[in-house]
């Protein structure tokens, strides 16, 4: 079959094919067109006028035109188009002509970017159903001239199944009101009975390796030391008192961080050693072992915390602990504003204290605080190949809501620790000269050096050792 634009000598083939389509539906009691009709009326609107040839013989019509004034409140514009009367010669219906001319239509509406209009008896199912199943949207029913139409639409940037999904949420508008209503109340429910569930779907904050505070010190999980059982020689220290939200680092004795809500009030059971501690998940049928800080990875700088406390606390641009060059200088470590810390034998020197000093003032004044330590243990003196200093690591000390935080370079998953209190106390070196010493503790109850160098359990920290000379009048 070929579609092409009317010619004056079709006229009177237009006009049979019209005639006969017309009768057979008053036939059928659908009086959408009026009978007959004349060549003048064709004529007139031959420029808008198709026809379906097959072997020269026309077979079917269809006609496209402006849109103009319409019965389905649409305010026509300069894209919009009108089909109709689409008419089929009783002998070629049912033989799928009007699928083929709706796939025509469809072809000239994406190739001009245009919209087509069209409409049909109200009372007709089948034709209706016909239109939505070839992707037309259902505007809906109107009232035209003499009787009620349903008019469809198809614009060029639309696809079936897009005004098939269009088509049946419009018909089921007030099942989907009902629906949406329904699902609502569901989640107002659920909010109400399970909100850190649905909270927890939308959190992005830190992972931290679950842990537990015992006395001063952090435990982190080890899941590989988790046991079945354990044995009777180990000390019960209490139950767990708390369990803080999630990211949140345990700052209290007995404190929980990480673990289910189950958890809560189970027994705490400590190795003589004071290393590794269980408690007993009802969940997971067996003891989760803890073990204490700077023994176990714990993943603290990897994690996110770490890049956290530099973007709060550390100048813009500030290079990473992991991305610090191998061949870093020292004279480098002077101009980058670092507190450097090296032995040379007999006696710790220094450099850049005032940083040190600093981050002292300003944790106390502002609130948040940052600075880098190089500590060269393994220096080098001498001349020649000999001559220099060895790097050995680097620290990074933040201060941040209220607390002290380490990173050091050498296994920063690992060696990462909360302190409470950053502490200068003097330690006597000789008749002339003292050591200042910046220590990181959990309490600060007596922070004379002997006391505080005695502990041996992880609850103090030497970050820094200035030289100082004693005054005369000392």
């Amino acid at each position: 079959m070929k579609i092409e634009r009317a010619v004056m000598g079709d006229v009177d083939e237009i006009v049979r094919i019209l005639d006969e389509a017309t009768l057979k539906l008053l036939d059928e009691g659908n009086h959408q067109w009026e009978y007959p009709w004349y060549k003048k009326e064709i004529e007139k609107e031959l420029e808008y006028q198709y026809v379906c040839r097959q072997q020269k013989r026309i077979i079917a019509v269809f006609s496209i035109k402006p849109l103009g004034l319409n019965y389905f409140d649409i305010e026509p514009g300069e894209k919009d188009y009108y089909l109709y009367r689409v008419m089929t010669a009783p002998e070629y219906q049912g033989k799928n002509l009007r699928k083929e001319i709706i796939s025509f239509v469809k072809k000239i509406c994406k190739r001009d970017k245009i919209t087509i209009y069209l409409d049909c008896n109200a009372g007709d199912e089948k034709l209706k159903r016909f239109y939505k199943r070839e992707g037309f949207y259902e505007l809906g029913e109107f009232y035209g001239k003499d009787y009620r139409i349903c008019a469809y639409c198809f614009h060029w940037k639309d696809t079936p199944f897009k005004n098939h999904i269009k088509n049946v949420t419009k018909k089921r508008k007030s099942e989907i009101r009902i629906l949406r209503r329904v699902a609502f109340v569901v989640l107002a429910v659920a909010l109400l009975f399970n909100i850190r569930s649905v909270i927890h779907l939308f959190d992005h904050r830190i992972q931290l390796t679950p842990s537990i505070m015992i006395e001063e010190n952090t435990y982190w999980e080890d899941s590989e030391k988790a046991l079945v059982s354990i044995s009777k020689t180990l000390n019960s220290v209490g139950k767990v008192k708390k369990i803080v939200s999630k990211g949140q680092w345990p700052s209290h004795p007995l404190e929980a961080g990480g673990l289910p809500k189950s958890m809560l009030g189970e027994k705490v059971y400590q190795s003589t050693d004071k290393i590794t501690v269980y408690v007993y998940d009802r969940k997971q049928l067996k003891y989760r072992a803890f073990v204490r800080e700077f023994n176990v990875i714990n993943n603290n700088f990897s994690n996110g915390l770490y890049d956290k406390l530099l973007i709060k606390c550390a100048p813009k641009g500030t290079v990473p602990l992991d991305k610090i060059p191998k061949d870093y200088s020292f004279e480098q470590a002077k101009k980058d504003k670092l507190a450097i810390m090296y032995l040379t034998d007999p006696q710790v020197k220094t450099e850049n204290t005032e940083y040190m000093e600093a981050f002292m003032n300003d944790a106390q004044k502002k609130g948040k605080a940052y600075v880098r330590v190089t500590q060269m243990l393994d220096a080098v003196t001498g001349e020649g190949v000999n001559a220099g200093l060895q790097h050995n690591y680097y620290l990074d000390l933040f201060y941040y809501e209220k607390n002290y935080y380490i990173f050091v370079s050498r296994e920063p998953n690992t060696l990462n620790s909360r302190f409470n209190y950053l502490v200068k106390t003097e330690i006597p070196y000789n008749e002339t000269n003292t050591y200042n010493s910046y220590i990181l503790c959990q309490d600060n109850k007596d922070t004379t050096y002997q006391a505080l160098m005695g502990r041996q359990d992880g609850s103090t920290l030497v970050v820094f050792i200035d030289m100082q000379e004693k005054k005369a009048s000392d």
